[in-house]
């Protein structure tokens, strides 16, 4: 598993509050140019989450950044899972750092549903628009089992995890993972697994 940002690890860092945010903001202001492309970075990225969850969404600096990206929010879901979106220039960058994160892992599945074995790909669409590829898998290190899936249309890597290692959390994370996005900016279109078979 890759180093993700300190926020998308513990459960406690979501607790964050606005005036932090206003402070990081107000930092953004006083550091010029830079920080005024970051911050349009961070507000494109951020128009592409869901409604539902942009709202407890916070920017990731730069530090915490894959080299590659441009932009990354941490999320929490209202069903309580921790997820990380990430901007990328290109498609190119974006689908480097998703195979450089599925490395370690095996795939023996073609699907990720609650019925098939962990680890598997699929691709998935929006609307009736194929857009990408999701992956599932656990993680020997934590035990958390993960969903991670690109967006090709908007270079956009995202990833979530469940917070217990049970199959009902995972089942759980899968029905979540439907309305996830990211999504063309502010529409509502649903994300959904092609038929297999």
């Amino acid at each position: 598993m890759r180093s993700v940002p300190a926020v998308f690890r513990p459960s406690s860092a979501f607790l964050r509050t606005g005036a932090v945010a206003a402070g990081v903001a107000g930092l953004a202001l006083l550091a010029g140019a830079p920080a005024r492309a970051a911050a349009a970075a961070d507000d494109s990225l951020l128009s592409h989450i869901p409604p539902a969850i942009r709202g407890a969404c916070t920017p990731t600096g730069k530090p915490d950044l894959p080299a590659a990206a441009v932009a990354a929010a941490t999320c929490k879901s209202a069903a309580g899972f921790p997820v990380l979106y990430e901007q990328f220039p290109d498609k190119d960058a974006m689908q480097k750092q998703w195979e450089a994160d599925l490395n370690p892992y095996s795939f023996g599945y073609d699907a990720c549903n609650a019925s098939t074995p962990l680890n598997g790909k699929q691709s998935y669409q929006v609307g009736q628009k194929p857009v990408g590829v999701m992956s599932c898998y656990k993680d020997a290190q934590d035990g958390s089992t993960y969903v991670e899936w690109i967006n090709n249309d908007l270079s956009i890597l995202s990833l979530a995890k469940t917070t217990s290692g049970d199959s009902s959390s995972y089942t759980q994370l899968l029905q979540w993972w439907r309305t996830a996005g990211p999504l063309p900016s502010d529409t509502s279109a649903a994300t959904s697994v092609p038929a297999t078979g």
